[in-house]
């Protein structure tokens, strides 16, 4: 690629549930290296599985993520055994946690975009 190292920099990176997949001690590892790769002022769009599983309100948000995953065609085995894979197999973050580690990586102005009440 020819220019500096500016013209090799992202205006803009997505991560769209790839997050949730990364094993939590090198989540702040994958999303420094997001950042690192924007051009100042680029936007980063970062979409995962985020929620203490442990909450009394998880039943009701895991009751709409089930919702969305039928839609896409899982499996009835799949959906009942989605709880166990968001504790075990997916690396689900805390909301407070991921918005300690997004902050660690240097995300500027993060927010979430969609949280069910």
């Amino acid at each position: 690629m020819s220019g500096g190292l500016e013209s090799q920099m992202l205006k803009a990176a997505l991560s769209v549930l790839v997050a949730h997949f990364v094993k939590r001690d090198e989540r702040l590892y994958y999303y420094r290296y997001m950042t690192s790769r924007l051009r100042k002022g680029g936007n980063l769009v970062n979409t995962e599985i985020s929620s203490d599983l442990d909450a009394p309100e998880f039943p009701a948000i895991l009751k709409n993520w089930e919702k969305m995953r039928e839609l896409m065609g899982a499996t009835p085995e799949s959906l009942a055994n989605f709880r166990n894979c968001c504790a075990k197999c997916c690396a689900c973050l805390r909301h407070m946690k991921r918005k300690s580690c997004c902050a660690r990586a240097a995300f500027q102005n993060p927010c979430a975009s969609f949280r069910p009440s």
